[in-house]
């Protein structure tokens, strides 16, 4: 198996950055923008509920885990089913939107749009915003002030900004315009020199427990030290590592966590929903 690395992975987006700019430039992208209907609000949704919350992660795969889950996404026409008693279903987008539209544990969902690596799609955004009334989280390595705009359009109530791929000055841009716009971000850190750069007007901070750069390795740890340095009164998200009723519980521990962002462990099976009141129970 050849060993895929961040590096791969940001050469590989930088150029499906470019060509998505010559199907739907970024003036197409601006213009189409005037007549969207407000963003649902990714903020109030982690905030003042006084328990812990999940954003509910959609993805087929990933570089650490391979094949995730046998979803078929709507528009596939695939026949591939999961077998449940008699009755065969097909795991799509909006199927599994819907059962975390359902779920009282999940305050918001989270979308992979990377193609290549996780096996998803832009308009993946668009299908799950139809079938919920949840805010949606676009998660990809955005890294382009295009993919902003290009979030807006698709459907994106909030985008994952990630720390360690950024430059500060790069970060700052990024967040800038996705606020003009109503956009909410979450700003990923791993380390504690990401958390430099993260600009004083961030009201969403993301701890992963796996380290991009480092061989993508998962240390629940992570969350436990880096929260101390984390401004007081912001809304802190963790990510990564979530497999279980104890992980769930450390992470409680913790007092200032207001959500976990959870995707692998509960999409394994044909009931990512009941997976997940699981962990929670």
């Amino acid at each position: 198996m050849v060993k895929i690395t961040l590096k791969d992975i940001l050469k590989d987006k930088q150029c499906e950055i470019e060509r998505r700019k010559t199907r739907e430039s970024i003036g197409l992208l601006k213009k189409k923008i005037k007549s969207l209907p407000p963003v649902r609000d990714f903020k109030k949704c982690l905030g003042g509920r006084g328990k812990l919350m999940a954003i509910a992660e959609i993805k087929k795969k990933s570089p650490s885990a391979g094949l995730i889950t046998k979803l078929d996404y709507i528009g596939t026409y695939r026949k591939r089913t999961y077998a449940i008693g008699r009755r065969p279903i097909l795991l799509d987008v909006t199927t599994i939107a819907r059962q975390y539209e359902a779920n009282n544990h999940c305050c918001a969902i989270s979308v992979l749009t990377d193609k290549k690596y996780f096996g998803g799609d832009i308009k993946f955004l668009n299908k799950v915003k139809d079938v919920t009334t949840k805010p949606v989280l676009r998660k990809d390595f955005i890294i382009d002030e295009y993919q902003v705009y290009e979030s807006m359009v698709y459907g994106a109530d909030c985008i994952l900004l990630i720390s360690a791929i950024l430059s500060q000055k790069k970060l700052k841009r990024l967040f800038d315009i996705a606020r003009g716009l109503g956009l909410r971000c979450l700003i990923e850190s791993h380390y504690k020199e990401d958390l430099t750069k993260v600009p004083a007007q961030a009201e969403i901070y993301g701890i992963n427990n796996r380290d991009l750069a480092g061989g993508f390795s998962i240390d629940l740890e992570v969350s436990k030290k880096l929260i101390k340095h984390i401004p007081a009164g912001k809304i802190i998200v963790v990510e990564s590592g979530i497999k279980t009723k104890k992980d769930i519980n450390f992470i409680r521990s913790l007092r200032r966590v207001n959500a976990v962002l959870i995707g692998t462990s509960i999409l394994k099976g044909p009931h990512p929903g009941k997976a997940l009141d699981k962990l929670f129970s």
